[in-house]
Order: C-alpha cells, then sequence, then structure tokens
C-alpha cells in the first residue's frame, strides 16, 4: 500500500467516523423532543475533536459540544442528556471489542511487550508511585467537594430523569451500530498506516519484506478509551503512555 492510498483511506475512515457521531447525537436530540440538524451535529462533534486536540487531558471536549448544542438552541439539560445517552451506548460497544481484541492478540502482543513494560515500570518506580498516590489523593478530595455539589444539582437531576423517562428506544438501538462504526474507524487508522511503512532493509536480502499490521497497532488505539474507566484522573493514561515510548527507547 502506498502512502497516498493509507492516507486517503485514512480521510475516507475519519469521514465516516464524523458522519456515524453526527447521526448519533442528532437521533438522540431528537429522541429527547428536541431539533438540531445534521450540519449543526457535524460541526458541534468536529469542534468538540478540535477542543480535545488544543486542552490538557483532552478536558475541554465535552464542555465544547454542549456549547455547540446550546447554540443550536438545544436546552442545557436536554444536551447533557443526550452526551449521557451517548456514553451508554457506547461503553458496551468498546467493551466488546476490547474483549475480542484482547482474546484475539493480547497474548502475543504481551509476549512481546511485557518485558519491555516491566523494564520500563522498574526503572521509573518513583514516579509511578508519585502519580498514582496524587491521584488518589486528588480523587478523595474531588469526593468530599462533590458532597456539598450533589445537593445543588437535586433539581438538574430530576428534570435530566424526566427526559430519561420520555426517551423512546429507536435513538438507542440505532446508536450501537453507529457506536461501532465509531470505534472500528478510529482503531482502523492506526493499522492502515502502518501498511503503508517501509520496512527496515535486512543484511541478507535486498528486497524487504513487506510491512504488516501488527497485534499491538490493533491494541494501542483502544487502550486509551478503556484506560479511562479505571483511572482515578486521567494522568493513568499519560503514565501508561510514558512507560510504552520508555520501552521503546530500552529496547533502541
Amino acid at each position: 500500500m502506498t502512502p497516498l492510498q493509507a492516507h486517503l483511506i485514512c480521510v475516507a475512515l475519519v469521514a465516516a467516523d464524523l458522519v456515524a457521531r453526527a447521526w448519533r447525537i442528532q437521533w438522540l436530540i431528537q429522541g429527547l423532543g428536541h431539533r438540531i440538524s445534521f450540519r449543526d451535529s457535524f460541526v458541534l462533534n468536529a469542534f468538540g475533536d478540535a477542543a480535545c486536540a488544543l486542552t490538557p487531558l483532552r478536558i475541554g471536549g465535552e464542555p465544547a459540544r454542549l456549547a455547540g448544542m446550546l447554540r443550536s438552541k438545544v436546552p442545557a439539560t436536554a444536551a447533557f442528556v443526550a452526551i449521557s445517552l451517548e456514553v451508554i451506548a457506547a461503553w458496551p460497544v468498546i467493551l466488546i471489542a476490547a474483549g475480542w481484541l484482547i482474546w484475539q492478540y493480547a497474548p502475543a502482543w504481551w509476549t512481546l511487550a511485557g518485558p519491555r513494560l516491566g523494564a520500563a515500570a522498574v526503572a521509573a518506580w518513583p514516579w509511578v508511585v508519585l502519580v498514582a498516590a496524587l491521584s488518589l489523593i486528588a480523587w478523595r478530595k474531588a469526593r468530599k467537594i462533590a458532597s456539598p455539589a450533589a445537593r445543588q444539582l437535586r433539581r438538574p437531576i430530576r428534570r435530566a430523569l424526566v427526559y430519561w423517562r420520555r426517551m423512546p428506544r429507536w435513538p438507542l438501538i440505532a446508536s450501537i451500530p453507529l457506536s461501532f462504526i465509531n470505534l472500528a474507524t478510529r482503531v482502523a487508522i492506526l493499522p492502515v498506516l502502518a501498511l503503508a511503512l517501509p520496512s527496515p532493509a535486512h543484511n541478507d536480502t535486498a528486497i524487504a519484506p513487506r510491512a504488516t499490521a501488527t497485534p499491538r497497532t490493533f491494541l494501542r488505539p483502544i487502550q486509551l478509551p478503556l484506560s479511562l474507566s479505571y483511572a482515578p484522573v486521567t494522568s493513568i493514561r499519560g503514565c501508561q503512555r510514558v512507560a510504552r515510548r520508555s520501552a521503546s527507547a530500552t529496547a533502541r
């Protein structure tokens, strides 16, 4: 596969991802009894992606999408419920796909990467312990702050529950295949680019073998959304990326 072909395929994957996500949020908002055009749905998702790229820990993504919905005259409560339903529809798809990928590729991936990650963790264990301790402290502080704030949120939560009860089932059911398209297109980008990479030259032959997508190229894109489900704060995800890069540098 040539680099031009790989990039064209990646552009098509990104477009399919944006279209699927635009339909998903549009149908969820329509299920809540409000109207939003496909164009506005497309723009608010693209705006959210841009905010994720520009803000630390991707923290600006959902506020940017909420702002886009408010600009499209969607009430704040309905916008919040739509994003919550979007997450509910997406996570079962992510967990099922992650389970299949782990079952298929994790043993081979761990055989290759396990020793490197272990060596990197041993070398950087003070930083790992420090980040874990700070994350735990921040999580406990956040719980204390959230307790009085929860009382102030009772009325908005009751309004959100009204939207939940009125929500028809068809947008949720339709969101499941759209969530699969969202996940599949994002995971496929790295293997496609890997197929376009030139293979390293071998000493025993002048013709290098064709590049292939290894199990790591399938597992790495899906590690990041899964890390958010068990880490107290998203800094743990950064530690994972640092550990992987340290292991690669050690190997070289």
